[in-house]
């Protein structure tokens, strides 16, 4: 950990004018989480693999608020066992409101982008962002948060906007349209045969996500034929998926 800045004002009587510090860190998170536990053992952090990489610039100035802006990177990020991957941020802090203009994340199950990501601090704390799926499969992402392997292959791109509360309860919601460059259903069990083998699709629906579960429902075209498909997804007992 590395800072260096400046203060302008009354030093002695803790009366500044101004505030303009810098610090930059490299972070084993591990090393993190030993350290907090050890502080603030009543308050423990999930347990956190992997290593970040910050640069936090804080300025105030006379009686204005003060604005923070940060950009970080992370690198096989784990948090409690789920992935997060390769994560790059900047943004900033002000009035209780995080801004992102832009970020990325990549994970075993593909690329993400998001624009516009804005978090809104307080006691219940609301998020909002556009997501962009470059290429994501859907298999590995349930593998990666733990929820284990379903008998689906179904790599997708497309846009989803997202709003919803992270705290106090999380629960987000977002709407939008994919690209599926195939679909592929089979069954469990020892035959493990091919329900559905289906070409490009088209995806138009709606994700709904809690701390219990995940829930879809969406209609699908292919060429001139359309479907539809729900599902749920819970992450501890398994999953209900219906074409």
């Amino acid at each position: 950990l590395a800072a260096n800045g400046s203060l302008t004002g009354n030093v002695e009587n803790l009366k500044l004018d101004t505030i303009d510090v810098r610090a930059r860190s490299d972070l084993l998170l591990p090393e993190v989480n030993q350290l907090a536990n050890q502080f603030f053992p009543e308050k423990p952090l999930p347990k956190l693999q992997g290593s970040l990489i910050s640069e936090i610039q804080y300025r105030k100035k006379e009686e204005n608020p003060p604005q923070v802006t940060f950009v970080a990177q992370s690198k096989n990020l784990y948090i409690d066992g789920y992935e997060a991957g390769h994560i790059k941020v900047a943004g900033k802090f002000e009035n209780n409101i995080i801004t992102i203009p832009k970020g990325s994340t990549l994970t075993s199950a593909g690329k993400v982008s998001f624009a516009d990501l804005q978090v809104h601090l307080g006691e219940t704390t609301k998020l909002a962002t556009h997501l962009t799926i470059d290429k994501l499969e859907v298999n590995k992402l349930l593998q990666s948060i733990k929820v284990g392997s379903i008998p689906v292959h179904l790599p997708i791109a497309g846009e989803l906007p997202c709003t919803g509360e992270i705290t106090p309860h999380i629960k987000l919601t977002c709407k939008g349209n994919l690209q599926a460059q195939s679909l592929s259903v089979w069954s469990e069990g020892k035959d493990n045969k091919n329900i559905i083998e289906l070409g490009s699709t088209h995806i138009d629906g709606q994700i709904d996500i809690n701390a219990q579960q995940v829930t879809y429902q969406a209609n699908i075209k292919i060429n001139d034929s359309t479907g539809t498909s729900k599902g749920t997804i819970k992450y501890k007992s398994g999953f209900d998926i219906t074409f």
